[in-house]
């Protein structure tokens, strides 16, 4: 049986130190996805400016936040799932958000898309496996998807087509630190996964904020 208890070096920071401090850059650099659903919170959240799918996608970003340092401080086969399962759901809860908001489908059929979203990263993951760009292939369908939605929305000249925007282009520098924090190892032993952490909630915040957009475009329209 695999010990679930045993210890995964991962990161440049980390090396082959298995103690609780020895990513701390990285750990503490998740505190960018707790600032950017604080952020989220106070602008977009409060009164009649929200709805329940903005303030779900705050409380995961948080949660992103939180699973990540927990995996990044106790490093084991069994803490990386306080930091996979919030992302993925997060991904997927966007999706859905997204459709429904930005692209105004009904709300069965943002569903829908979120579920075969979800297929097609799993069959993605299955062809391809999980090592590909140093585990960066499994994010890959969430950048595409970002700009295709950036595409769309410009094209329908839709609201938040500005933030969509910035959230693909910030994700695919965020991808690039991820892919390529172990080639940096040697000259740049502190690695460029913190660069992940914060450029991901820069992306959060930003996909946040495009929903916000349309949720106000409806209301004044409404």
């Amino acid at each position: 049986m695999e010990n679930i208890s045993q210890h995964l070096f991962l990161y440049c920071e980390r090396g082959l130190n298995s103690a609780f401090w020895a990513e701390p850059v990285n750990a503490l650099s998740n505190f960018a996805f707790i600032f950017a659903a604080i952020i989220a919170y106070s602008k977009f959240c409060r009164g009649n400016n929200s709805n329940w799918e903005l303030k779900t996608l705050v409380i995961l970003t948080a949660i992103v936040g939180i699973g990540s340092f927990i995996f990044h401080t106790i490093a084991t086969k069994t803490a990386i799932l306080a930091d996979i399962i919030p992302i993925v759901i997060f991904i997927h809860f966007s999706v859905y958000a997204i459709f429904h908001q930005a692209l105004r489908l009904k709300s069965w059929q943002a569903a829908l898309c979120a579920i075969s979203f979800l297929g097609f990263n799993v069959a993605i993951l299955q062809i391809f496996g999980r090592t590909l760009f140093n585990g960066s292939i499994q994010y890959l369908p969430t950048l595409a998807f970002l700009i295709i939605v950036s595409a769309a929305i410009s094209l329908k000249k839709l609201p938040g087509e500005r933030q969509f925007e910035l959230s693909s282009f910030v994700f695919s520098v965020s991808i690039f630190c991820r892919s390529f924090d172990q080639a940096f190892c040697h000259t740049f032993p502190l690695g460029l996964h913190f660069m992940w952490h914060i450029l991901n909630a820069v992306t959060m915040y930003y996909v946040m904020k495009g929903l916000i957009y349309n949720l106000r475009s409806s209301a004044a329209h409404s």
